[in-house]
């Protein structure tokens, strides 16, 4: 359990900040039990003084130390949290409202797992006990007491929030956008209901973020009447926080905290709503703000956000095919410019910086094929962004030197290394640069190179270690095909120019013997195909293969090779197989499944069906339990054809028919059902082929009917649905996908 507030400031009394500073060197010597005494010490002295927020610290100290002296601590945390509530008045008993609705959901981002496994329950197995709570019974526990720490809204609005200095770890003017304990109560418990929990269970009618008004300026959105008879909803309740928090500070004078909390308001509607063109509704109502405000410097924030939405526009930019967006970089670079000149110093300002900074950052990559032809020009692909010319440097480097190179992976090792290197050829490219603050790409020439390996490396007129990018390749007139039989794996040496084979070249292969770690030689010449074996092992297998190609003058290196062991080829045996089929695919308990199943029997490439047979068909429960087993003889056509009747009572869910013989190896000779307790329906829903490709943040129509089974359409009818999000990640090892 983490505890909130575990860092504060020490401005306070020198007499509690001396004794506080006793509790932090016990704490750092190692010794709670010495720092606890002092905490109790703080305690006595904070009850004589009446000195609630140093109360308040003490607890929390307290608490913290109980996680490591006590058994059961997070329940004793939690009950003492409780007593002192009951004991407490305004606005102490807020603050520690705050602070154990906080343990509670502390406690669930630590343990979420076990309650994802946890059933609902009627009523709380434990009142007491919250570990051994649900889910929902949790979050509603989260929720009551979020909301009695925001009871008695108008007098915390008259709390200053500096008074609780000796609980806050204070940022440089924070206070200007959180002034009052109402303020920071109210940013505490958004942290929980802006959260997105999918696992609670959601009614019919929950409540969305659909009505485009939430995203209106401040004023408008002020005056909204937000209900839903989806009480549990966490985004209502977070779009009444910000509601209230708005209207308080409507009346500012200085419109920092308003500001803030008007633009945090704006983004989570605008990431939470289902409506479409919010991305426009959005700009208009960042744009009416930034237009009330822009003789203050709180605009700079308004405009900051606009300057981030065209920034993230601009990168949905692709040459010829979406090109609507290409200068909104630009845009958003003049925007953050217009902000810096008018409020050098302000928040906006700094903020506008640091995104003009990630907008101009230059952007090198090279790509290079990894075998050139000797003494040909060849061409490298380059990406840049920002850039008007690049210097490129090909350096020879020698086997070793690729090894080590390759065993080196921090960009500034990397850097140190290339530095130290010779370069061979030195040339220079000009880039088109059209100010749009995009990514593009070219290819730029490479001049004709002599054999061996070579790090291309590309420089900016930075020239560092944060400047730079390379691509490793080897020119050489020899290629390398392999192809393997039965018993060997066989290379292929030939032209990479014109594919002949090249015959007497010297070839010196390398290789680890399973899991031998000792590197084993073999020293071979190609034959007049151009060809060399490497003969598989009976047991075992190569791994690391690499060879070392020498014909005449020419030197080339191909590698990181496998080969398997030698596998003895199975000879073809006659197969059987059987198929089995259903009348349906779902029934209800007690009715009767009828079903087919046609045998057969392949010997060599030639199948035919299986005649005479005598088979038996055995229907199997949920769990693999014999139901009941029917003796049969195949026909002139291999078939048979029988029923089997479900049970009236047992588990439901997959049942399956299988087909055996005492003779026989049958394969694919079962077949699965459902078993459910299902209502007959009486229509049916369709979807129109989708025949279109979308990406992230597109709207999309979907087209379906419902058609009753006797032909009429359904009118009139409430349309509930739901969409998933399905996750494909790229092909795993042995090519197996991972969804």
């Amino acid at each position: 359990m983490i505890l909130l507030f575990s860092t504060f400031s020490q401005a306070q009394n020198p007499n509690y900040d001396t004794l506080w500073r006793e509790v932090e060197k016990f704490e750092t010597d190692g010794l709670p039990q010495s720092a606890l005494k002092v905490v109790k010490q703080i305690e006595t002295q904070a009850h004589k003084d009446n000195n609630q927020p140093q109360r308040i610290k003490t607890m929390l100290f307290k608490s913290k130390f109980a996680l490591t002296l006590k058994e059961n601590a997070q329940l004793h945390i939690i009950n003492e949290f409780k007593t002192q509530i009951s004991e407490s008045e305004f606005p102490t008993k807020n603050i520690l409202e705050s602070i154990l609705a906080n343990l509670y959901w502390q406690y669930f981002q630590q343990n979420r797992y076990k309650f994802y496994n946890r059933t609902k329950t009627f009523k709380k197995v434990d009142a007491e006990d919250f570990r051994t709570w649900d889910l929902e019974t949790l979050f509603a526990e989260v929720h009551l007491h979020f909301q009695k720490s925001l009871e008695n809204g108008l007098l915390l609005q008259q709390e200053p929030l500096k008074k609780y200095d000796a609980l806050l770890n204070e940022q440089k003017d924070s206070k200007i956008y959180r002034p009052t304990l109402f303020d920071f109560l109210s940013h505490t418990a958004l942290k929980f209901y802006k959260t997105n929990e999918s696992h609670i269970t959601k009614p019919s009618y929950k409540f969305e973020i659909d009505n485009t008004d939430f995203i209106k300026h401040a004023e408008a959105f002020s005056v909204l009447n937000i209900t839903s008879k989806d009480t549990t909803s966490l985004q209502l309740h977070a779009l009444k926080i910000y509601k209230a928090l708005i209207r308080f500070h409507l009346k500012d004078v200085i419109p920092f905290a308003l500001a803030d909390v008007n633009i945090e308001r704006l983004k989570f509607v605008h990431e939470h709503a289902n409506f479409n063109d919010k991305d426009e509704l959005l700009l208009a109502s960042l744009r009416l703000e930034r237009n009330q405000l822009k003789s203050h410097e709180v605009s700079g924030l308004y405009d900051f956000e606009i300057a981030s939405i065209y920034y993230k526009q601009s990168k949905q930019y692709l040459p010829k095919t979406q090109e609507e967006n290409r200068w909104k970089a630009k845009e958003a670079i003049e925007i953050c410019n217009s902000v810096i000149s008018k409020f050098p110093k302000s928040k906006g300002a700094e903020k506008c910086s640091i995104l003009k900074s990630q907008i101009l950052a230059p952007l090198l990559q090279i790509t290079a094929e990894a075998f050139l032809p000797t003494q040909n020009i060849s061409r490298v692909l380059v990406s840049y962004k920002n850039l008007d010319t690049i210097t490129f440097k090909a350096y020879q480097i020698s086997e070793k030197q690729f090894e080590n190179f390759n065993k080196t992976y921090r960009q500034n090792e990397q850097w140190t290394f290339i530095q130290k290197l010779n370069a061979s050829e030195t040339w220079s490219a000009t880039l088109k640069n059209e100010q749009d603050y995009q990514r593009h790409t070219t290819e730029v020439l490479i001049p004709k190179l002599n054999n061996g390996r070579y790090i291309i490396v590309a420089t900016t007129q930075q020239n560092s270690d944060n400047n730079f990018a390379f691509a490793q390749l080897q020119v050489t007139n020899l290629a390398l095909a392999e192809s393997e039989t039965q018993d060997y794996k066989i290379f292929q040496i030939i032209n990479r120019n014109n594919g002949t084979p090249v015959a007497g070249a010297k070839v010196e292969i390398s290789y680890y013997k399973r899991n031998n770690k000792n590197i084993q030689f073999e020293n071979h010449t190609s034959d007049e195909l151009g060809q060399v074996q490497l003969k598989k092992l009976g047991s075992g297998w190569y791994r690391t293969i690499n060879l070392k190609i020498k014909n005449g003058s020419e030197l080339a290196y191909f590698g990181e090779y496998y080969l398997n062991q030698r596998y003895k080829l199975q000879e073809q045996n006659t197969r059987y197989k059987a198929f089995v089929f259903t009348d349906r695919s779902i029934y209800r308990p007690g009715q009767t499944v009828y079903f087919k199943a046609i045998t057969m029997k392949t010997d060599g490439n030639k199948p035919e069906v299986l005649t005479n047979e005598t088979i038996n068909a055995t229907l199997y429960n949920v769990n693999g339990e014999n139901i009941k087993k029917l003796s049969f003889t195949t026909n002139e056509f291999g078939s048979v054809s029988g029923e089997f009747i479900l049970p009236n009572n047992g588990l439901n869910g997959e049942y399956r028919i299988e087909l055996n013989s005492e003779k026989r190896f049958f394969t694919n000779n079962q077949t699965y059902f459902s078993v459910e307790e299902y209502k007959r329906p009486k229509f049916e829903t369709k979807f129109s082929p989708i025949t279109e490709t979308f990406k992230i943040n597109d709207s999309i129509t979907v087209n379906g009917t419902a058609l009753a089974y006797a032909g009429s359409n359904i009118t009139n009818a409430k349309v509930v649905y739901r969409v998933n999000r399905k996750v494909q990640y790229p092909a795993g090892i042995f090519g197996i996908a991972h969804t």
